[in-house]
């Protein structure tokens, strides 16, 4: 009992689009081109279909933040016009 106890407090949750290659994205890549890299985004704008959201989110311990990174990429006719990262 004690073993398994011990397992279940060390468990990681991870929320969301893993993200460690913020240096990749540049302006003026295209849409297909940021879903190469990063995958689909976690989520969209439904009133603004040209902004995408990436997060990334790693919690310990049922809550602990360990990690939070965030990418909000903004698009001009598919091309890539703004980007924070946060």
């Amino acid at each position: 009992m004690f073993f398994f106890s011990k397992i279940l407090k060390s468990q990681n949750t991870v929320y969301g689009n893993y993200i460690n290659n913020f240096n990749l994205i540049k302006l003026g890549m295209t849409k297909k081109e940021i879903i190469t890299l990063f995958g689909t985004p976690l989520l969209n704008n439904i009133n603004n279909k040209n902004t995408w959201f990436y997060i990334y989110r790693k919690e310990c311990n049922g809550g602990l933040l360990i990690i939070q990174r965030m990418l909000i990429i903004k698009f001009n006719k598919n091309i890539v016009i703004d980007f924070i990262i946060r």
